[in-house]
């Protein structure tokens, strides 16, 4: 499940990375070009972050459900 989860999220991050790319660059010239790529960077890193902080926090609610489904077993 992680892995499915992982990979879903990282070509939602690839879509989002072409999508301003491919509707901004090409008009940009010398510094707005450059201002875009470190404004891109910056959101990417952003996103990235909170993507593996989301990831986290679902498996760390996974794992609380799957306990109590175990204890409630006993």
């Amino acid at each position: 499940m992680r892995e499915d989860l992982e990979y879903v999220l990282s070509q939602c991050l690839y879509s989002m990375r072409l999508e301003i790319f491919h509707r901004e660059l090409p008009n940009m010239k010398g510094e707005q070009a450059l201002k875009l790529k470190e404004c891109h960077q910056k959101l990417i890193s952003d996103l990235t972050t909170k993507m593996q902080d989301t990831i986290q926090d679902l498996f760390f609610e996974t794992e609380i459900v799957e306990s109590l489904n175990e204890l409630n077993q006993l």
